[in-house]
């Protein structure tokens, strides 16, 4: 499958697999917005977003490209979140954003200037929104050190969000992604990843490595000569997405290796990574209020990957059902957990251990916790938890003495 990008003169057209990131995009954006502007106290917040791959703007039939998402989201969640502060007797917030908008293609930054002006206008109009925008041209590698420039001279160091939309897998290097997020303290990284562009690029630099990975899924390389004709069975989803999951892991504390659900075939991921387990369980939940976006293969509970591929693992597309088959999976490898680390932990420490390594979403954790007969949920006062919605962080998750080997009780029909 051959990358063909975008022709922007003539107006391109908003592929299927877009659409789903952009709907993922979307979302997670307005929940990035109100999840940093939740303290009374906030008066300021300053941010910068990164588009790497900007296009540009629109679509064919005048559909929104990521550019002009973000500028709507500003828009419109900014003036809502002061709406509810304003409600709840909270302090009005300002906001300043640095919108960095690159791409290699001089023609579609020409068509992009005439796209975002009139959005930009808008939100300048607004009292409570500042939005400043840098235009770069200039392949991606060859943009970040101009970004990194851009964002030390607005003194803008910690919050920075990076949408690199890469037609193929190699324009932007995992050198680069580690620099993000080591660079910025609260960085994030959505990152469009196709499986062909690592398929054929393993092919030619380490065939033994990607043979032995299809070959645990049952999947023979030497028959292979596009992934077309594997794209829809799960057993490559589940070879593709272990590959990527050890490839990208060191490049940052957090990151979401899930495929996007395309009906033509598993030929795109999309990958999210971040330094904190709070956004990673934002993302995850994300996920399930928008269930089929994205698909993942494998354990549904803890440690997601850590099955034998030839007779474990199940899709999980975060619908209704695949959170009642994580719940019955969580009730077991909670408390296991628990006791890798002895017999308690604190609430904080335990989601930064184990949130890299599920799809679950974090409230199922939470009820899970309440749930199992093995557990008690300590509050700091020494008190019992009765209700995941009631679980902090300063709580301690503790392995009761007496228990009944992990077994979650048989489910009421």
């Amino acid at each position: 499958m051959v990358q063909v990008p975008y022709q922007w003169v003539d107006g391109a057209v908003l592929k299927e697999h877009s659409k789903k990131k952009h709907q993922v995009l979307r979302q997670y954006i307005s929940e990035y917005l109100r999840i940093r502007c939740r303290t009374p106290q906030q008066s300021r917040f300053r941010l910068a977003i990164v588009d790497g791959f900007a296009g540009g703007g629109a679509y064919e039939g005048g559909e929104p490209g990521s550019p002009l998402i973000f500028l709507s989201l500003l828009e419109e969640q900014t003036n809502e979140i002061n709406v509810e502060r304003a409600a709840n007797g909270m302090a009005q917030i300002q906001f300043e954003c640095l919108l960095i908008l690159n791409d290699l293609d001089k023609d579609a930054i020409n068509i992009l200037k005439s796209n975002v002006a009139p959005l930009l206008q808008a939100c300048n109009a607004k009292n409570h929104l500042t939005v400043q925008i840098e235009f770069l041209n200039d392949e991606f590698e060859v943009a970040y050190p101009k970004v990194k420039v851009l964002l030390a001279s607005n003194k803008i160091p910690r919050n920075v969000f990076f949408n690199l939309d890469q037609c193929g897998s190699s324009r932007v290097t995992r050198n680069t992604i580690v620099d993000i997020l080591t660079t910025y303290q609260s960085a994030e990284v959505l990152l469009t990843f196709a499986a062909q562009s690592m398929f054929t690029y393993l092919s030619r630099n380490n065939p033994d490595a990607l043979a032995k990975t299809l070959s645990q899924h049952g999947i023979e390389q030497t028959r292979i000569e596009d992934i077309s004709e594997v794209a829809n069975k799960r057993e490559w989803r589940a070879a593709i997405e272990r590959l990527v999951f050890e490839s990208y892991r060191s490049c940052s504390p957090y990151v979401s290796p899930f495929a996007i659900n395309n009906p033509d075939g598993w030929f795109y991921w999309l990958l999210h990574f971040a330094n904190e387990p709070k956004a990673r369980q934002v993302y995850n939940d994300l996920l399930h209020e928008n269930a089929g976006a994205q698909g993942h293969f494998g354990r549904s509970g803890l440690s997601m990957l850590a099955y034998d591929p030839q007779f474990e693992g199940s899709d999980y597309l975060f619908a209704d059902s695949d959170r009642q088959r994580a719940r019955e999976e969580l009730y077991g490898d909670i408390p296991k957990a628990v006791s890798e680390f002895g017999d308690a932990i604190a609430i904080e420490d335990f989601i930064r251990n184990v949130s890299n390594e599920t799809p679950a979403h974090s409230m199922d954790i939470k009820q899970m916790m309440i749930e199992n007969t093995d557990l008690t949920v300590r509050t700091e006062n020494g008190g019992e938890r009765r209700s995941p919605n009631g679980i902090r962080s300063t709580d301690t998750l503790i392995l009761n003495p007496q228990r009944s080997f992990f077994l979650m009780p048989a489910m009421k029909k």
